[in-house]
Formats: structure tokens, sequence, C-alpha cells
């Protein structure tokens, strides 16, 4: 299958058959978690949560690291958000983000690491009233969490 196939799949599986992905469909959301990890796993990283809980619920950001040889006191953050903008099902914000980090991961897989590249599908995008421990657009070694 292409890229652009499989791009065009993960949008349509997470705006379609998911749908909205905020915290008024908490559900969705690990729908979308459980995707992200299926993916992962199937591409085969290992991935660990910084998880978090907000009015009795918890959240989960997912991370992948895959270690650098070459350089690894340095640090690649490769990450989108999975949930959506409310009312939204959330292909351009952010489906196509996610699928696009799915299939960065795909690509890197089979090659070594040179640097470190962390991946990370991360819950709490730019429009959320959530706190957001780890944001989708940024992040610094002193925010990734410690292996659960």
């Amino acid at each position: 299958m292409e890229i652009a196939a499989r791009l065009r799949q993960h949008v349509e599986y997470l705006a379609t058959a998911i749908g909205e992905r905020s915290p008024m469909y908490y559900r969705n959301l690990e729908r979308a978690r459980e995707y992200i990890e299926q993916i992962f796993s199937e591409v085969g990283y290992a991935f660990n949560h910084d998880v978090y809980q907000v009015r009795g619920k918890l959240y989960r950001n997912v991370i992948v690291e895959k270690k650098g040889r070459v350089h690894p006191q340095q640090i690649l953050l490769i990450g989108a958000h999975y949930d959506t903008a409310p009312g939204t099902p959330g292909a351009d914000d952010n489906a196509s983000g996610i699928a696009s980090l799915l299939e960065i991961a795909r690509l890197l897989s089979p090659f070594g690491a040179t640097d470190d590249d962390p991946f990370g599908g991360f819950h709490a995008g730019g429009t959320s009233s959530l706190p957001q421990p780890i944001h989708g657009e940024c992040g610094s070694r002193q925010e990734m969490p410690k292996k659960e």
C-alpha cells in the first residue's frame, strides 16, 4: 500500500469510524489511543504512557522512544495530539497529524536510530481546556515521562 493510501486510511478511521475525540466523548479518546498503540506495535515499537487525571478520568499520552547512537544526549520530538476540537470529527484537527506521525514511525522503523527520535500521540491539543503536561506541538527532555 502506498504512503498516501495509508495516510488516508488512518485519517478515515480516526475521523469517521471513531469521530469526535474530546473529554465529552472519552471512549472515543480511548479508541484513538488504542489505535495509535496498535499501529506502533505493528511496526515494531514498544510504547509507554504519560498518565494524568482530570475530573476523575485518566488521560494518556502515548510515547515511543528510539534511542540514538550518534548523539544520545540530543532529542528530536515528533508528536501530534489525538483529541479533536469540540463538535468536529477531527480530520484536520488532528487525524492528519496522527496519520503523519504513524507513517513517519513506520518509515523509520526498519532503520537503526542515529539520534534520539521519540514519537508520541498526545491528548490535549491546542484548543483543549485540559491541563497539558506534554503538548503535541512542543516538548523537551525535561517533559518526557519516565517509563512505567
